[in-house]
């Protein structure tokens, strides 16, 4: 019998050819092992505690320095003092915040966009169609539709969404929705609710009937009428089938039966005032549960909405700026719309400027309309979330920044994205805050989520880790880094001629201030609203002559080239740095 170096006993000893099988089998589990891809190797453990973090588990309800413990992709403990299992992975969140993860309320994310045909097929009747010609496709399930791997998931997620209820691609009756979760391996590791509604949008046929509004909202009557004729012959039959012939079943006017029976809602996406009353007609007319989507002109029926009281979910896919107020701050555009003047008209070549203001006045009032209602619906006491239909996810943030910036506070943002969206989609039990429970649906920043500067760490969802790395700032990108400190040298060009004045700009403690001295010395003013981002450049003063009167432009180097704004008039400025802060 061998022996160890202990001199215990060690076991018989085996054969040559058989510790040779044996090598040769761990060599090869080896080889194999290493081929593996990371994805498939199994996660260590599915405990983790975000310690030492500042948890808003809901909107105004927040633990300033706290410890949330997931396991199994359940929140099994929040709070100032929890005990943390011997098997979590610990993460130090001392510097972080927690936040439920943000619930989209519609989208198309997960479902790849078919591929498109130039030209629809010709039909023989353009009057009556095929369902599916016509774009009536109630029938069809977005669950058969998800892909697991597709883009739009991960880049969602990354700006923060857990779960998103999406709807599949198509003209006026696409499908059934589903509500998702963001991360799994496959479509039913993903779905969190089935079958949830029928969507809707007034999205015409190409060609063929129903093409327009009008002709989409008779269909919608035609369709609900029959289905219920269909369903009382169903039920009839069901009760006592003897000498009755067979319904027929059309996989259509069936796919209406909940609808009648109110047991799923139809959900419209709306894009304008128009669209938003034909939507409420129908559902009053006809007695479905309606939710609505899109809301871009909601400004003009906040008080049917509040009669009405359906869940709505309201677009973050803003109208794009111009070019010319792409890079405006909010001091600049301000003074433009306090400068606006609808009595205005151009009568001679000179009075081109002014006009010409007036209407970047009017496109400024117009698009500030759409930021704005979510605060029109908020003041007015309705419960409401986000969509991200048609958005790119690396505007979102930036969106949402803006829209709390015309009026709707931070805390309604936030329940918006989570708490209320939850309610409305039914999910209250599940999701939308940071409660013991709940699925693990969170974010963790490194700052209040709205902030500019604020980086998302990690998103978890359904448990699961996705950990994002903080992006290297651009060289030269900060305010410490780049400054308009200094002297400069200011020439504006009016129709009298160039008027000039030197500008001393001091920063102190992060932030600007300044005076202007006009060249001829007739004033030295202080400067207000002195705003500079690394590269943009804008500052205000009140001219003892003109009244308030704005400089904005691009900072490159020493020089600046921009334009001022006095009144309704535009002059081109260009700068010039003599000195630097000394």
């Amino acid at each position: 019998m061998s022996r160890n170096l202990s001199g215990e006993p060690c076991g018989e000893v085996l054969p040559i050819r058989t510790i040779l099988v044996a090598l040769v089998f761990l060599a090869g589990a080896t080889e194999a092992f290493a081929q593996r891809d990371a994805s498939d190797i199994p996660t260590v453990t599915r405990a983790y505690a975000l310690e030492g973090a500042r948890i808003v588990q809901a909107p105004g309800r927040v633990i300033e320095h706290g410890t949330v413990v997931i396991r199994d992709g359940l929140i099994v403990a929040v709070g100032e003092d929890v005990d943390i299992p011997y098997d979590a992975e610990r993460i130090a969140a001392d510097s972080m915040t927690v936040y439920a993860a943000f619930i989209d309320g519609l989208s198309m994310t997960g479902v790849p966009a078919p591929k498109r045909t130039n030209e629809p097929a010709q039909v023989d009747d353009p009057g009556n169609p095929e369902d599916d010609r016509a774009g009536i496709q109630p029938q069809r399930d977005v669950r058969t539709m998800l892909k697991a791997d597709d883009k739009s998931i991960t880049a969602l997620r990354e700006v923060g969404f857990g779960v998103a209820h999406v709807v599949p691609h198509g003209r006026f009756l696409p499908g059934n929705s589903a509500i998702i979760l963001l991360g799994g391996k496959s479509a039913d590791e993903m779905v969190l609710r089935g079958d949830a509604a029928m969507f809707a949008q007034f999205q015409g046929a190409r060609g063929v009937y129903p093409r327009t509004p009008m002709a989409m909202t008779a269909k919608m009557r035609q369709l609900i009428r029959e289905a219920r004729r269909r369903q009382v012959m169903e039920n009839r039959y069901r009760a006592n089938p003897s000498g009755l012939a067979r319904p027929e079943y059309d996989d259509v006017h069936y796919a209406f039966f909940p609808i009648i029976d109110n047991t799923k809602s139809v959900f419209f996406f709306v894009d304008d005032a128009l669209e938003i009353h034909r939507a409420l007609k129908l559902s009053s007319d006809l007695g479905f549960d309606l939710m609505l989507a899109g809301l871009n002109e909601a400004f003009d029926t906040v008080d049917e909405l509040v009669a009405a009281d359906v869940p709505l979910f309201v677009t973050l896919n803003l109208p794009e700026k111009p070019k010319w107020m792409a890079k405006m701050k909010r001091d600049s555009i301000e003074t433009v719309l306090a400068s606006f003047n609808d009595e205005t008209r151009t009568a001679t070549y000179r009075d081109l400027e002014a006009e010409k203001r007036n209407l970047e006045a009017r496109q400024l009032m117009s698009r500030d309309r759409y930021v704005g209602v979510a605060r029109d619906l908020n003041d007015a006491g309705l419960t409401f979330g986000f969509s991200t239909l048609g958005v790119k996810p690396a505007d979102i943030r930036g969106n949402i920044r803006e829209i709390i910036e015309r009026g709707l506070s931070e805390n309604a943002a936030l329940a918006a994205l989570t708490t209320d969206a939850a309610e409305l989609l039914g999910l209250s039990g599940a999701l939308g805050s940071v409660d013991t429970g709940k699925i693990a649906n969170l974010i963790v920043s490194d700052g209040p989520i709205f902030g500019e500067k604020t980086h998302i760490r990690y998103v978890f969802v359904d448990g699961h880790k996705f950990l994002y790395e903080k992006k290297e700032e651009k060289e030269d990108a900060s305010e410490e880094e780049v400054t308009v400190a200094g002297e400069w040298l200011f020439t504006a060009f009016t129709p009298e001629g160039e008027r000039s004045g030197t500008v001393t700009l001091k920063l102190e403690a992060g932030s600007y201030s300044g005076t202007m001295a006009y060249e001829d010395g007739t004033a030295t003013i202080e400067l207000y609203s002195i705003s500079f981002d690394g590269e943009s450049l804008s500052f205000s003063w009140d001219d003892p002559d003109e009244g308030p009167m704005t400089v904005e432009g691009v900072v490159s180097a020493d020089e600046f080239e921009g334009v001022a704004l006095v009144g309704m008039d535009e002059m081109t400025v260009i700068g010039k740095r003599r000195s630097d802060p000394g």
